[in-house]
């Protein structure tokens, strides 16, 4: 099943209980699939995750154990965290290349996707990732039966009012903070509190999907651009930090300044987009979700 709320099902417990089995079976499922590479394998497994403490913040206020779930499914992830970002400075460095492909000599920075390249393959071979991924597979396990018992104190929209505004206000509140302050730290964290409002609009699809559909595409890709910017930065401090290690230090300089620019065009995509997708107020955007719960689930 896709990860949302279906149809015909009255209980928003029996819902929880149900999307976290299927999220945590596909975990587990990508753990074993032999046909995943271990990148594939990291990148599928802290989704999962992600994708878990979106459905919980969803029901935060009416499900007593969130702060233990979400601190679990938070901590096995993040063991994992460095060869995501390993993967992901690769992954910025070749479209940035590519990009100004026709503006400079490719072959000048051609030490620092040797260096990149060389870090995240040394990464991969560690040992203590395959441990890391094994205990990840335990925890899933774990978590599933306790999944099968997770109770609300609350049902219907009841359930999930308080964590669709925690969440949608956090969102509105980050955008203020890095227009006024638009360092790297408050995008990352603006971008975090998107991705949860761009989790709980897939969960809440069925409400009213052509009007849903579009909102949490928006989220998407709003969360997607903040996600690029915060890649470059962790490349481009990552380059600061030992220099010697990716070539020529005025070589170095150009990429900085190439990824400077693409990173302030990156933002202002994000603020164009940013205060579209979130120009209703709190109260707002709560009741028009609030009325279609009530014509879809009655």
């Amino acid at each position: 099943m896709p990860y949302r709320l279906k149809h015909g099902e009255n209980s928003m417990q029996t819902a929880l209980r149900r999307i976290a089995d299927e999220q945590i079976g596909r975990a587990v499922g990508e753990v074993d699939d032999t046909e995943l590479g271990l990148h594939e394998t990291v990148h599928q497994i802290r989704k999962r995750c992600k994708k878990l403490r979106g459905l919980i913040r969803l029901v935060r206020p009416s499900f007593a154990r969130y702060s233990e779930e979400n601190a679990g499914f938070r901590d096995v992830a993040k063991r994992l965290s460095h060869l995501r970002d390993a993967k992901a400075a690769v992954e910025s460095y070749d479209p940035l290349v590519e990009r100004f492909d026709a503006q400079v000599d490719r072959k000048a920075f051609a030490a620092i996707r040797q260096r990149l390249s060389t870090e995240q393959n040394e990464l991969a071979q560690d040992g203590r990732v395959e441990a890391d991924i094994a205990r990840f597979r335990k925890s899933m396990i774990e978590a599933k039966g306790r999944a099968s018992n997770w109770s609300l104190d609350a049902e219907g929209f009841d359930a999930v009012r308080g964590g669709i505004a925690k969440t949608y206000k956090r969102a509105r509140k980050a955008i203020m903070k890095a227009t006024n302050e638009p360092t790297p730290q408050n995008l990352h964290d603006w971008r975090k509190r998107v991705k949860y409002h761009w989790y709980h609009a897939r969960l809440m699809r069925p409400l009213w999907r052509r009007m849903m559909e579009p909102h949490a595409d928006a989220a998407k890709r709003l969360s997607d651009i903040l996600g690029d910017h915060h890649d470059f930065h962790v490349l481009c401090t990552r380059l600061r930090d030992s220099p010697p290690d990716f070539g020529d230090a005025k070589d170095i300089e150009v990429f900085l300044a190439l990824s400077a620019g693409r990173q302030r065009a990156l933002e202002d995509d994000a603020f164009n987009l940013g205060q579209m997708l979130l120009a209703a107020s709190t109260s707002e955007l709560v009741d028009r979700w609030s009325t279609w719960w009530k014509v879809e689930f009655g």
